[in-house]
């Protein structure tokens, strides 16, 4: 398999459209291929294999079964001791930067078992599920996507995405991660990414212009039924910029001096305009 396996049958399941196979495709190549190469993950795979590799499986499913009996307790050492590590909290901090779009991460050894995790997962053993069969057992780079699901929490549809872990001196597959992903919340980010530095600055003065850059003043102007103010120029701004701010009040030109804006005229929504020669003039 390839590295990024999306162009097979898996890109086209139909419980998933192109845009967000797409969106999910972007988030393991920018994001998750260097989350796993991170030296704290792959030194606690290593660690957590040389332990885990020859261990039966009547107490790995032990272990499994004591893990979701913890879930419901007071006292959970087993859980405790894998989110206590090093690597939990920096899973805990990768999840936080992608600003809700990431819901779980978890990371699991060659045997399936969590080695760390972001959050308290569902279960101790993955060994079990295609997120990790059709990843560790397939080799170095590969992928899997899982079905979506509608969370009822937040009204959005979740999809996990998993990858290999890969030992960078030898070349081995030696784990695995698994990220939740809130698929609207990761279109929300992809959109904002795409947004351009003019409509980001737009959208930034539009909330802070007015109590930071400075409302120079309110008054009335040629009678009380128009309302002007004059507004500085906003640095992330370019000349000529349309920016709205609030009702009835816009700035319309950025360049040496503004244009303001009173109340539209009639149903034609035509405004009526002044170019202030000085701000003074409101004075």
């Amino acid at each position: 398999m390839t590295a990024w396996p999306f162009a097979g049958p898996l890109a086209h399941e139909a419980h998933l459209q192109d845009v967000q196979l797409e969106s999910l495709r972007e988030l393991v190549r920018t994001k998750v291929a260097a989350w796993v190469a991170e030296e704290i993950c792959v030194e606690a795979v290593k660690a957590q294999n040389s332990v885990t590799a020859t261990i039966p499986q009547r107490l790995i499913d032990s272990l499994d079964k004591q893990w979701r009996t913890e879930i419901v307790r007071m006292e959970r050492p087993l859980i405790n001791r894998v989110l206590s590590k090093a690597l939990s909290a920096r899973l805990a901090v990768l999840k936080d930067s992608m600003k809700g779009a990431v819901v779980e991460i978890v990371v699991m050894d060659g045997r399936g078992l969590n080695v760390a995790a972001s959050d308290i997962h569902t279960d101790y053993w993955q060994g079990d599920e295609e997120k990790w069969q059709e990843t560790y057992l397939v080799g170095s780079g590969a992928t899997h996507v899982g079905h979506s699901e509608l969370e009822n929490s937040t009204d959005h549809f979740q999809a996990e995405v998993s990858m290999t872990i890969t030992d960078p001196q030898s070349g081995r597959v030696i784990g695995v991660i698994a990220v939740a992903v809130d698929l609207d919340r990761l279109a929300a980010l992809r959109d904002q990414a795409k947004t351009s530095p003019y409509e980001a600055g737009q959208r930034e003065a539009s909330a802070s212009l007015a109590a930071e850059a400075g409302c120079i003043g309110n008054k009335s102007y040629i009678g009380p039924r128009r309302s002007l103010c004059a507004v500085r120029h906003h640095p992330n701004l370019p000349k000529f910029a349309a920016l709205n701010l609030d009702l009835r009040r816009t700035a319309v030109r950025s360049g040496k001096f503004p244009i303001a804006l009173g109340r539209p005229r009639g149903r034609s929504g035509v405004y009526a305009r002044r170019e202030l020669s000085l701000p003074g003039e409101l004075q």
